[in-house]
């Protein structure tokens, strides 16, 4: 009788996850068709000519003052994403997810923009990103063991396994930006020309990678995130109100 009531509650989960994890696969196959849209109708400005509003800009990353200290396999990034998780069983502990960014400028022979608010999205190659999967009965390396202390994170519980994901970009990392350049005058003892990159108009994202690349990686991305977003969101929805009785007291009505 339990383990028939842990099942249908189990169950249950499944399916009200399911609906929530198709209705994310949409939203993002938006978010992605929106970026390639961007990429794709929005030319390369030059550095000494951009204008205001909308802009895509390739070029260097340079530090604007302080860079982030060493983590892990970034010695001095600018800007980074960060989580570590534990799993086992049926739960799951997250001790960090955290992303931190300081200002930097996106350089090229014509002049530079400078990027001061972090709330942009990360899209960066595999170069760029650290990811790892420890089990409780393995001991961390030397690097790894004092990465955690510095991030004062708990001793792994016996049986679960630890997650660690981090996307970063480094000084000097070429990069493809997509923003709202807005000129700010507080800047203008530093550049001839002060602009800054920010997400006022909605999008605002960054890769290492070139627009090619990013296009590609992109394409039919509304079309399959949707399809599959919905059939599973549908699916799930149905076995979710049939098992909670609401479809029956449709059908019967």
């Amino acid at each position: 009788m339990l383990f028939a009531i842990l099942l249908y509650l189990g169950i249950l989960a499944l399916s009200g996850f399911g609906v929530l994890w198709g209705i994310g696969s949409i939203l993002m196959g938006f978010d992605r068709y929106e970026e390639e849209h961007a990429i794709r109708t929005t030319p390369l400005s030059e550095l000494d000519s951009v204008a205001a509003g909308p802009t895509a800009v390739r070029g260097r990353i340079e530090p604007a003052g302080r860079h982030i200290g060493t983590l892990y396999d970034c010695e001095a990034c600018v800007a980074y994403e960060l989580k570590i998780e534990d799993t086992g069983g049926d739960s799951s502990r997250t001790h960090v997810n955290k992303s931190e960014a300081v200002p930097f400028d996106i350089v090229t022979d014509e002049g530079s923009v400078r990027v001061c608010n972090a709330e942009f999205d990360f899209h960066v190659s595999e170069d760029r990103r650290w990811s790892e999967k420890r089990k409780s009965h393995t001991s961390p390396d030397d690097q790894l063991a004092r990465f955690e202390r510095d991030w004062q994170i708990p001793d792994l519980r016996a049986g679960d396994d630890r997650r660690y994901e981090m996307a970063y970009i480094e000084p000097g990392d070429t990069v493809y930006a997509y923003g709202t350049a807005e000129l700010d005058n507080s800047l203008s003892g530093e550049q001839s020309k002060p602009l800054v990159l920010t997400g006022r108009d909605g999008l605002f994202f960054l890769s290492d990678q070139d627009p090619d690349e990013l296009l590609r990686e992109r394409r039919f991305v509304l079309a399959k995130n949707g399809l599959l977003g919905i059939a599973v969101a549908v699916i799930s929805l149905a076995v979710f109100l049939w098992l909670t009785g609401i479809a029956q007291i449709f059908l019967g009505a």
